[in-house]
């Protein structure tokens, strides 16, 4: 009886321990994901390149604009003829997974596009996070870049975009 139970006790440990670690190692990080589909997809469509859209369905297509949808990473990325920008569908960001967007996009940023500048004037006071990278002058066909939002923190709507403008020509 005592070999019985310690046999039990023993498999069930084993089951919670294996469980666990799998869950710590093997958790998926949509933040990277997220980082991902803006080098796969919006860094070469900024640059006038075709975009990457393997793994992606398509998942509506307008006049001037196409969604592509992530359906393991729950990310959505669209395109038109200005702009390509990638969104999280449900579940939202937490705040802790929006610090971190907001910190791997600004190092995003500043790797692949260093000469685009933090504008502080280009940010949006109505929303609750809004970052804006830029090039070029204010009013003019130069002006280009990038614009990271954030709606809420928590709760419905609280997506995060990132919307990378195509460089001018």
């Amino acid at each position: 009886m005592r070999k019985a139970l310690a046999f039990v006790i023993i498999v069930v440990l084993g089951v919670a321990i294996g469980m666990a670690a799998r869950w710590h190692f093997g958790r998926f990080d949509r933040v990277t994901a997220y980082v991902d589909l803006l080098s796969q997809v919006c860094l070469p469509f900024a640059n006038h390149e075709e975009p990457d859209l393997a793994g992606l369905e398509l998942r509506q297509q307008q006049d001037a604009s196409v969604s592509y949808f992530s359906a393991q990473d729950r990310l959505m990325v669209s395109l038109s003829d200005r702009g390509c920008e990638v969104t999280e569908a449900e579940p939202y960001f937490s705040a802790d997974e929006q610090a971190l967007l907001l910190e791997k996009a600004t190092e995003w940023v500043a790797v692949h596009f260093p000469k685009l500048q933090d504008d502080p004037e280009g940010r949006l006071e109505t929303v609750d996070l809004s970052r804006v990278w830029v090039a070029g002058t204010y009013g003019q066909p130069d002006r280009w870049g990038i614009f990271l939002i954030r709606l809420n923190p928590s709760g419905p709507g609280a997506w995060t975009s990132v919307l990378v403008m195509k460089r001018p020509i």
